[in-house]
């Protein structure tokens, strides 16, 4: 005797279940099928990237133009208004990987467990440096926030040697 209940045993029986079980498996998307899916998920768009580079430039200016001491309240406040601008950007860049990455494993619940190769191949692409084929826009814009990135390192040293 069976220790199911009767509706157990009348949904089991129900041609839904029975349907459910004839149902050919899912077509199994390769790695890379997945990292297409999940760059174009996980990329910052303009906006994003425009944020990204003005605050890089707010940074690089108060940084740059900030006297040893006391910096004018203008240059201050152009550094906090970027430092957000920065931090805003990381922060969706966060989001859409989370987003990317619940999507694709709702899919495939065994997709991408946390590897380290995994977090090496997808590092880019929230910053916006692997994302889906670039148009010539998305080349310039790359190419803008490398150099954005690089003036702001160089004015980051500078500021430190004026320091001392």
């Amino acid at each position: 005797m069976s220790r199911r209940t009767r509706t157990q045993r009348q949904r089991a029986a129900s041609p839904r279940a029975q349907r459910a079980v004839t149902t050919p498996p899912r077509q199994e998307r390769s790695a890379a099928d997945r990292m297409q899916v999940y760059r174009e998920l996980a990329s910052p768009g303009l906006i994003s990237r425009l944020v990204l580079m003005v605050g890089l430039v707010l940074l690089s200016l108060a940084q740059g133009l900030s006297p040893r001491s006391g910096a004018p309240a203008a240059l201050a406040v152009s550094g906090v208004v970027g430092g957000l601008c920065v931090l805003g950007f990381v922060g969706a860049g966060m989001l859409r990987h989370y987003r990317a990455l619940y999507r694709i494993r709702r899919e495939d619940p065994g997709a991408w467990q946390p590897t380290m190769s995994f977090a090496l191949a997808s590092l880019a692409v929230p910053l916006g440096f692997s994302g889906p084929a670039a148009s010539p826009r998305d080349r310039l814009l790359r190419r803008l926030t490398l150099l954005l990135v690089l003036a702001y390192a160089v004015t980051t040293i500078i500021a430190l040697n004026k320091q001392h």
